[in-house]
């Protein structure tokens, strides 16, 4: 049922000593044309079990060619079960909105959020109709018709209940300054940086693409130049509190403590890695993770002795950090020895579990958004076109950081290319393999600059289209007339992971920004 071609034939299938039901469903996605019309003949009731009813309901509707009535009949069925057809009257409404027919389109909405407030259907397909009727009101905005985006906004007020009322109100709460005039223009002074950057993508006012400058490069090498040692000596200390236990635990603690007390007045970062890296081998020498660190280490060493000419291997670190999670000071030290070794996907990992105790939310996110100090990935971004923060934020999003990195959908490395896009599919060996990060970030970097042209600066555009394809983003744009306001656009993106993959590139360029520029002696 999940691939493209079977192979089977009608007579493989009917002839199999599977039940009706499974015959039923199977078939609906298996055949096509006129032998999935003579099915349908066989089969012209939906299967009671709810997956195999997903199946045969989604060969009715392949077999319909989006005709939206088809849907409207299919979802008026007494055999159907609620949560089917609450998100088959949700895709009818999509069609008929998308054709321009309103009324039967909030119509078709109308049923789907009736099964909605009974809580019928699964907890994603909810989701998926608050997503859908935040972009009918926001089709409406783009259609200068302020009037039915506040009822299609107090519809899902008025029909989600509980939780999902909640997230509905959320997740529109941004757009009250578009549909009530008497609202007060939205002010996010106050807030702290990650909900003022989130503020900026969501109401369109992330800055277009430009390409990477000297001075931004220059930007980005002080940054990244900046150690991080202190603030993590500052950490372990306020971590190392020995009052909280007894027995060899506070003996541990008191010895990390001590050993991290007398580090603190060294301003030399390489003095500071070397004594260091001392107290974690004394801290983890003797856990079952040191083995798998020091393969690392080891692997790390050989790769600069090569001049870069081996691919890297992944970090060992979040495979281990679960064996370490009994104790906040392992986890410490596992994140030392991740700085050392420049790992960022090691250090994102461990800052993410490590409670936040002794640094400022600022100094946290120096961890939480890694920077490359040296080496391959470093020299890539500063000689790259685009900006080193939207690079950093894009890989993130798609790798978190890790080199070797092989998504579902066949993306490859640190930026998350696809095969076609290398030389020979990125099987080449040494520097030019798909796992070695500076190949990867130029691809990454070409990708980025040329949707950059074809969009006009347009970020939302842009980083759209490198994750779902420039046919798909420039669909998503003509629908809604062709250059649409930025936050309509947004929350208009059809597909669900590429609205959130936009959101969050976008939001972390901003974090990055703000560390770039916090660094700057301007």
């Amino acid at each position: 049922a999940g691939i493209s071609r079977s192979w089977l034939t009608s007579d493989d299938l009917y002839e199999s000593g599977f039940s009706a039901a499974f015959k039923a469903g199977l078939g609906a996605v298996m055949f096509k044309g006129a032998e999935r019309d003579a099915h349908f003949l066989k089969f012209p009731a939906p299967p009671a079990d709810a997956a195999l009813q997903g199946l045969w309901i989604r060969g009715r509707r392949l077999q319909s060619g989006g005709d939206p009535a088809t849907y409207e009949r299919l979802a008026s069925r007494s055999d159907i079960r609620p949560g089917w057809r609450m998100d088959i009257w949700r895709r009818a409404s999509e069609l008929r909105l998308l054709k321009g027919q309103w009324e039967q389109g909030l119509e078709d909405l109308r049923q789907a959020l009736r099964l909605a407030a009974q809580k019928q259907g699964h907890v994603s397909t909810r989701r998926r109709l608050r997503q859908w009727n935040e972009q009918a009101l926001v089709l409406a905005l783009a259609q200068d018709d302020p009037a039915t985006a506040r009822r299609l906004r107090d519809l899902g007020l008025q029909h989600f209940k509980g939780k999902d009322r909640e997230a509905f109100s959320r997740e529109t709460g941004h757009w009250a300054a578009r549909l009530d005039s008497e609202a007060d223009n939205l002010s996010v002074s106050d807030e702290e940086l990650p909900n003022q950057a989130k503020v900026l993508i969501e109401t369109g006012q992330a800055k277009d693409l430009k390409p990477a400058n000297g001075f931004r490069r220059e930007q980005f090498r002080l940054a990244a130049g900046q150690s991080l040692w202190q603030l993590w000596i500052n950490w372990g200390i306020t971590l190392a509190n020995p009052e909280s236990v007894q027995g060899r635990k506070r003996e541990r603690a008191v010895l990390y403590r001590d050993a991290l007390l007398a580090m603190q007045k060294e301003i030399d970062p390489a003095r500071i890695e070397t004594a260091a890296l001392g107290i974690i081998a004394r801290r983890l020498g003797a856990s079952p993770v040191f083995e798998a660190m020091l393969a690392q280490a080891f692997a790390r060493d050989v790769g600069w002795s090569c001049a870069g000419k081996t691919t890297p291997e992944p970090s060992v670190v979040p495979d281990v950090l679960p064996l370490l999670r009994s104790s906040e000071l392992d986890r410490h030290a596992l994140l030392g020895f991740a700085l050392a070794l420049g790992d960022m996907r090691g250090i994102l990992a461990v800052a993410t579990e490590l409670e936040g105790r002794g640094l400022t939310p600022e100094e946290k996110r120096r961890f939480l958004y890694p920077l490359p100090d040296t080496g391959a990935i470093h020299a890539a971004i500063v000689a790259a076109d685009s900006d080193p923060a939207l690079l950093l934020a894009v890989a993130r999003n798609e790798s978190l950081f890790d080199p070797s990195v092989r998504s579902r959908a066949g993306a490859l490395g640190w930026m998350q290319i696809m095969p076609f896009h290398y030389e020979d599919r990125g099987a080449l060996p040494g520097e030019a393999n798909w796992k070695n990060p500076g190949v990867s970030i130029r691809h990454g970097d070409a990708l980025l600059r040329e949707n950059s042209r074809r969009y006009q600066g347009n970020p939302y555009l842009a980083v759209a289209a490198y994750n779902a394809g420039p046919k798909a983003a420039s669909r998503w744009e003509q629908q809604l007339g062709g250059s649409p306001e930025r936050d309509i656009y947004l929350a208009w993106i059809g597909y669900p992971e590429t609205r959130h993959y936009v959101e969050n590139v976008l939001i972390d360029r901003e974090i990055y920004d703000w560390i770039m520029r916090a660094e700057s002696p301007e």
